[in-house]
């Protein structure tokens, strides 16, 4: 009987539950990330929730070996917005906020020469994120665009040791294991991306 009454307020939902697909950055001057995931409604209707985030401070910062960089970006858990604030909550506790209130995602140190590359032909580079306490390896495509970073990070809840979410035993609502990490962040935003510029120092050989 109960199983019969999930099934019938599964058909409502098909017919009236909006599914959110587009990720749209609009703010010109600001970082911005975002996750997306796939979910299954009712055992029938398939949505991609997604979560926005523009609160992310990104620094263009030297690296531990001289003439390295690496980029960071800084995200607050608590301002991720996916329109259901209980979501929110949810999402807040997976990604550990009592550990750490803070992600960190960061790249591999690069020497500036490949970061100038980067500037003209889209790569991929190495970084990780952080989540509490923890360093998760991940692939990141750089693509820079009209002076803004942008790409998606294509992962895995199991890769970065998430459990992906149910709801009564994924009856209700059940969460597919893909995760997609967006990020747009304009060259205006990024502290210490002067530094892109930065030439080396030449020894004095002037005669004396």
């Amino acid at each position: 009987m109960v199983l019969r009454c999930v099934v019938g307020l599964g058909l409502a939902f098909q017919l009236y539950m909006p599914n959110l697909q587009a990720i749209e950055f609009t703010q010109k001057d600001t970082s911005c990330v975002a996750w997306e995931a796939k979910k299954t409604m009712f055992l029938f209707r398939k949505v991609q929730p997604v979560g926005r985030n523009c609160a992310a401070k990104v620094r263009f910062a030297e690296g531990v070996s001289d003439g390295s960089y690496r980029i960071e970006v800084e995200v607050p858990i608590a301002a991720f917005d996916s329109g259901e604030p209980d979501r929110d909550k949810d999402v807040a506790v997976l990604l550990k906020s009592e550990e750490d209130p803070n992600l960190l995602v960061y790249t591999s140190d690069l020497p500036l020469e490949r970061w100038r590359s980067l500037m003209v032909d889209s790569g991929k580079v190495d970084g990780y994120l952080r989540i509490g306490k923890s360093d998760h390896p991940i692939e990141i495509p750089i693509k820079i665009d009209n002076e803004i970073i942008q790409g998606s990070v294509e992962t895995s809840f199991s890769a970065l040791s998430l459990q992906a979410p149910e709801v009564a035993l994924g009856v209700v609502a059940s969460v597919e294991d893909a995760l997609t990490l967006h990020f747009n962040l304009p060259l205006s935003s990024v502290e210490g991306w002067q530094q892109i510029n930065k030439t080396e120092s030449l020894p004095d050989e002037s005669p004396e």
